[in-house]
Parts: structure tokens; C-alpha cells; sequence
């Protein structure tokens, strides 16, 4: 299993259109092991949400004044004619942690 961070997202109509996630990659083995963010990378909806129904964890990311991270909410999808993503605290509460990321502009479509 893989994680995920969502890092930004844009809102259309209340509901998540688009996301800038990151993969977490471990850098160096054993002891001196670290984790840190992989590149960025834009997603729509849809494969947010199939990172998710494939079994991989996609979590809200949460920015320390250091500039290292912490593993916030986990983002679950709810299936349906047009499904839509939401984050959910440790007991499995919908809370608001996805949709209060910061958002962004997303890149033009490549044509």
C-alpha cells in the first residue's frame, strides 16, 4: 500500500474537482531511514478517488512551520452517479479537512 497526501485542491459546487497530490517515499534504510513528499502531481476527481477504491491510503497533508509534514485525515469516497471524495478524522467522522486545503489554479488541458 502506498500513501498519498492531498497537498491543494480546487472546489466546483461545493465538491473537490481537482487535487495536487504527493507520494510518501522513504529515503535511506534502516536507522537512518526518513520519509519525505515525492513530486507534485495534479489529479482530477476521478483518480482520487481510484487511489482510494484501490485500496491506497490518500490522506489530507498538514504543513509544519518547519516545513516537514504530518499525515492529517484520510480521504474516503462515496460511490455513486457521481461520486464525491470527503475526509473523515481517526473515529471515522466526516470533518471539513479536505475542503479547507488551500486551493489552487489548475494547469490548462494539454490539447
Amino acid at each position: 500500500m502506498n500513501t498519498f497526501l492531498v497537498k491543494n485542491v480546487t472546489v466546483v459546487e461545493g465538491e473537490v474537482d481537482r487535487a495536487l497530490i504527493v507520494q510518501v517515499v522513504m529515503q535511506g534504510r534502516g536507522a537512518d531511514a526518513r520519509f519525505g513528499a515525492d513530486h507534485e502531481r495534479e489529479v482530477d476527481r476521478h483518480e482520487l478517488a481510484n487511489l482510494v477504491a484501490a485500496g491506497e491510503q490518500v490522506c489530507v497533508i498538514i504543513w509544519n512551520d518547519d516545513n516537514t509534514f504530518d499525515v492529517g485525515s484520510r480521504v474516503r469516497r462515496r460511490a455513486g452517479p457521481e461520486e464525491y471524495l470527503f475526509s473523515v478524522d481517526a473515529a471515522g467522522n466526516p470533518d471539513g479537512a479536505l475542503l479547507a486545503l488551500p486551493s489552487f489554479i489548475p494547469t490548462a488541458p494539454s490539447s
